[in-house]
């Protein structure tokens, strides 16, 4: 590990960021556990569909409208994919 990291890891591990977990446990049942599971994984997935479009839509020159708006939909259809997969309850 380099030097540098030392100082800045020794202060977060004294900060109390590692602090006794307080949160109240939520029991659920097997099929709740790995339905909440699945759908956390596929948060996780339409978030980095819309991380990978926004990169990609950062790649324009700036300046470069052209370039811009050709990118744009990219990024907009990922981000309407993501709602679309969204329930309500």
């Amino acid at each position: 590990m380099k030097a540098r990291y030392l100082i800045p890891l020794a202060m977060f591990l004294s900060s109390g960021a590692i602090a006794e977990d307080n949160r109240q446990l939520a029991r659920l049942s097997p099929e709740a556990r790995a339905a909440l599971r699945q759908e956390m994984l596929d948060l996780l997935a339409a978030l980095n569909v819309i991380l990978a479009a926004a990169s990609e839509f950062a790649t324009a020159p700036r300046g470069d409208r052209e370039r811009a708006l050709a990118l744009l939909p990219n990024l907009t259809a990922s981000a309407v994919g993501c709602h679309a997969a969204d329930r309500m309850r």
